[in-house]
C-alpha cells in the first residue's frame, strides 16, 4: 500500500538457536512416540537380533589371546551395530 512502512524485525530469527533446537527436538519426540506400533516392532526386533547375535558370538569376548580373535570380536560388534541401524 502507498505510504506504508516496510516490515522490520530486530533479528533475522524470532527465537534463539537453542530455543529453535529445543522446539525441533520436542516435535521429533512427539512424532516418534506417537506411533506405538512402530516402536514396539523396533523394540521386539532389537531384542530378537540381540539374541541371535548373542548366541552366534557367545564366548568370543573371552578369546583375546591373539590379534585374530580380538579382530573377530570387534568385527562382530561392528556388524551387529550396522545390522541394527
Amino acid at each position: 500500500m502507498e505510504g506504508s512502512m516496510p516490515l522490520h524485525f530486530p533479528n533475522q530469527y524470532p527465537l534463539s538457536f537453542p530455543a529453535q533446537c529445543q522446539a525441533i527436538f520436542y516435535k521429533f519426540w512427539l512424532t516418534n512416540w506417537r506411533d506405538t506400533a512402530q516402536n514396539s516392532t523396533r523394540f521386539a526386533l532389537t531384542i530378537g537380533v540381540g539374541f541371535v547375535f548373542g548366541t552366534i558370538f557367545w564366548r568370543d569376548g573371552q578369546k583375546t589371546n591373539n590379534q585374530r580373535n580380538l579382530v573377530n570380536s570387534v568385527g562382530s560388534l561392528y556388524s551387529s551395530t550396522l545390522f541394527l541401524a
